[in-house]
Formats: C-alpha cells, sequence, structure tokens
C-alpha cells in the first residue's frame, strides 16, 4: 500500500502553473540544455540537487551530473541511456520529453 501523497506546501491551488522547461530542440549542446532544465528543476522548487540527481540516476561519484554540465566530463552510451530515461515515469516527461506526433 502506498502512502498518499500530501500537496506542496509551497503552492497552492490559485497559484499559476510553472513555465514548461526549456525546449530541447533548441539547443545544439547538450551541456547547455542540461544546464539549463536543471535550473529550471531546481528553480521550480522540486528539491533537486546535483546530488540527488547522481543517486537518482544510479551514478557512482555525487558530482559526476556537474562534472558533465560543467564539461569536465563526458558522457558514456550508459549515462546517455539513463539520462534519456530519467524522470520518463513524472510529470513532464523527463529531461528529452518527446517530440509528439510526427
Amino acid at each position: 500500500m502506498t502512502a498518499p501523497t500530501r500537496p506542496d506546501p509551497a503552492r497552492s491551488d490559485s497559484d499559476p502553473p510553472p513555465p514548461p522547461p526549456p525546449p530541447v530542440y533548441e539547443y545544439s549542446d547538450f551541456r547547455a540544455y542540461l544546464k539549463d532544465w536543471y535550473a529550471h528543476e531546481k528553480a521550480s522548487g522540486k528539491g533537486l540537487s546535483y546530488r540527488r540527481l547522481a543517486q537518482e540516476m544510479d551514478f557512482k561519484s555525487p558530482g559526476h551530473f556537474s562534472l558533465i554540465v560543467n564539461g569536465k566530463s563526458n558522457l558514456s552510451l550508459r549515462c546517455w541511456t539513463v539520462l534519456a530515461l530519467y524522470g520518463t515515469q513524472q510529470e513532464g516527461g523527463g529531461i528529452f520529453p518527446s517530440p509528439g506526433p510526427l
């Protein structure tokens, strides 16, 4: 049995919805997109941090996402896969949302 979800005390029903994440298809640099996506998620009050993100993505180093964003580490195929799938079960479609019907 799962516990009921609690409403976010920082938001009320009268608050406007948060802005959408940055449009991935307007970026040619994946690091710039990841940096903007992270800033958007952090600003939306979801309690996101580089450490939490690394834990949720099962990275061995808590600072690995930060190293990728800052150009100090490259992405392996495993990392690409994890990033592509991260958050797809959450509202908003994850880091790389589907473009919709073609």
